[in-house]
């Protein structure tokens, strides 16, 4: 281990005397021994910190998470969005912050860096462009997801909990996952039809943790079909209903720590976004912590082309609109303009249940980005208020859909 301090004094650690600690000493002068009561990981990763930070040290914090985080450092506060090996933030004060997203292979969540405004521009295009190339009564809702996801952990600060999972069906050879994979590449260039972060042939425990790693952004499950096997089919409606209720309540599945105490070490802070050939056969209490949507015909050749060969470029939109919350306030904005999408929906229904506030979670997003895009440049007001009530309309043909499709279960 070589520490090297900013004046490049270098301090070398041998593997040997690392593992049996005697640079402890070494850089201990100036600090008191470890007493009983500090031999614990937290007290020792602190004061390893501290002697870093003597020998000036630059630090990097490491976390597994992908999203939001709230920094602290010198009595002040800042966010970072961080994603596999990068941070996406306007703070300058030394510490830095990323992901280390490979011990869950979620390394795929790595957004492009732009180099300039061009690059957000003419990525912020294909984004929109998508409207135009995908079902309209597909892609309005899940570019409404994709710019929602960003924005969870400003919402939950508002009180403001947004808590579904986004079904997709679509028989085979219809374009389920390649329209999925163009939107999830704008959280990475490499993801594809062949490399979603999980599948169904996963463990409930192994979805479950990936999806708790999945923090402010989309986690995408592939592969949901039918199978004559009873017992396979039983296995997948499993994992079905434990995904529904892990994206519903926010939290995993509890475990036993060495005091026999339950304890939850799985927050949810992300999207679920599930693809397969037939809805989950489970309770309507797990129906309900859906929004579903059915694919019921092809994509054209022409959106198969755009979304395999035009959409490597989206994390660079994404990158800039998450970059554009560090610019202002987001809290109160958000906070007022989920209010003002509410009482819209009030005009329709006079009660609004689950299903409704999930829509109407999907119409801030969609919102959101319609504003990104507007503060480009490359949208009008008349289109972006357009493109709103697109949005509405289509959200609420969804709700009356649901209502029937909810008295099945």
């Amino acid at each position: 281990c070589n520490l090297t301090s900013k004046s490049e004094e270098s301090k070398i650690i041998s593997q040997e005397d690392f593992a049996n600690l005697k640079w402890f000493n070494t850089l201990s002068r100036g600090f008191d021994l470890l007493s009983p009561a500090k031999k614990d990981k937290l007290a020792f990763n602190a004061l390893i910190n501290e002697f870093s930070d003597s020998l000036g040290v630059a630090r990097t914090n490491i976390y597994n998470q992908i999203g939001w985080q709230k920094n602290i450092s010198d009595d002040k506060s800042y966010y970072s969005y961080l994603y596999h090996n990068g941070e996406i933030t306007d703070h300058n004060i030394g510490i830095r912050c990323k992901t280390d997203a490979s011990l869950n292979n979620l390394e795929k969540y790595s957004l492009l860096s732009p180099r300039n405004n061009t690059d957000i521009e003419k990525a912020a295009r294909t984004s929109r462009k998508l409207l135009n190339l995908m079902p309209e009564n597909i892609i309005y809702p899940l570019i409404g997801l994709t710019y929602l996801s960003p924005i969870y952990t400003f919402l939950e600060g508002q009180d403001i909990n947004p808590s579904f999972t986004t079904w997709l069906k679509g028989k085979q050879q219809f374009g389920k996952t390649t329209i999925s994979s163009a939107v999830m590449k704008h959280f990475g260039p490499d993801f594809s039809i062949k490399n979603p972060p999980s599948t169904f042939a996963d463990t409930e425990n192994s979805m479950i943790e990936r999806f708790s790693c999945c923090g402010d952004t989309i986690f995408w499950v592939d592969d949901y079909h039918p199978t004559p096997d009873p017992n396979q089919a039983k296995a997948m409606n499993g994992k079905a209903n434990v995904l529904l209720r892990s994206g519903g309540n926010r939290s995993g599945k509890n475990r036993l720590d060495s005091t026999i105490t339950s304890v939850n070490t799985n927050d949810i802070k992300g999207f679920a976004l599930v693809t397969g050939e037939d809805f989950p056969k489970v309770p309507q209490s797990g129906a309900t912590r859906c929004f579903f949507l059915e694919m019921d015909s092809k994509l054209s050749p022409e959106a198969f082309k755009f979304a395999h060969e035009n959409c490597n470029n989206l994390s660079y939109a994404m990158h800039g609109y998450i970059q554009s919350f560090l610019t202002y306030d987001p809290f109160y904005e958000l906070d007022e303009r989920y209010s003002y999408i509410i009482e819209k929906f009030k005009s329709y229904f006079e009660d609004l249940d689950r299903t409704t506030y999930h829509a109407i979670a999907l119409q801030l997003g969609f919102e959101s980005a319609v504003n990104f895009w507007l503060s480009l440049d490359i949208i009008s007001k008349e289109e972006a208020e357009e493109l709103n009530n697109k949005s509405f309309d289509i959200l609420i043909q969804h709700i009356q859909k649901f209502d029937e499709q909810n008295r099945e279960y």
